[in-house]
């Protein structure tokens, strides 16, 4: 074999071998462990009742979508507000996609870069799924119900924490006014 021919056969090797190992860099990671609902529950910033408001009917995954916030469960989200939520990442749908269906949704909020080129880019999202994708993202609800370890419970049932444990929610109360006396 000329010298020629095995230089062509040799890069062209390395070729073929840089761009299967790029394949295998750029797939999305399946999940290890997924976790349960209480897991998921803990581990989120915001658990909200809502519904999405920009869906359109026949859409491909969008990178983002809006969330109107009906309900809060926990977090520091108010109700009757609108979110941003992260679908996509690359080709990976490690985000929340919901159609316009009512659910209650489990989201993470999405840590801003104090420092770097990313500190000073705008964030089209303020949140995104728990656990990259790897916990519960949502339950839809019916009739004003959702199943939750095989029982089907209703949003009442689930606040009053017999079902999921939620932390207490902190309600903020503004100081009184400079010369208001408060004798509560």
């Amino acid at each position: 074999m000329s010298y020629k021919l095995f230089k062509y056969f040799s890069s062209t090797m390395v070729f073929i071998m840089l761009l299967l190992v790029a394949n295998i860099s750029l797939a999305c990671e399946e999940c290890v462990e997924i976790l349960d609902i209480q897991e998921t529950v803990d581990a989120a910033d915001i658990v909200i009742v809502g519904q999405r408001t920009d869906y359109t009917k026949g859409e491909k995954k969008p990178e983002g979508i809006t969330i109107y916030v009906e309900r809060v469960f926990k977090g520091d989200v108010s109700p009757l507000s609108k979110i941003s939520v992260k679908t996509m990442y690359g080709m990976c749908d490690y985000g929340i996609y919901m159609k316009d269906e009512q659910a209650l949704i489990f989201l993470k909020r999405i840590q801003k870069p104090k420092w770097g080129w990313q500190a000073i880019t705008p964030h089209k999202f303020d949140y995104t799924s728990v656990s990259y994708g790897c916990a519960y993202k949502t339950i839809p609800i019916v009739d004003n119900k959702l199943k939750i370890r095989d029982k089907f419970v209703t949003i009442d049932e689930l606040a009053d924490g017999k079902i999921l444990t939620f932390p207490p929610r902190i309600i903020y109360k503004p100081p009184p006014e400079k010369g208001v006396i408060n004798y509560n």
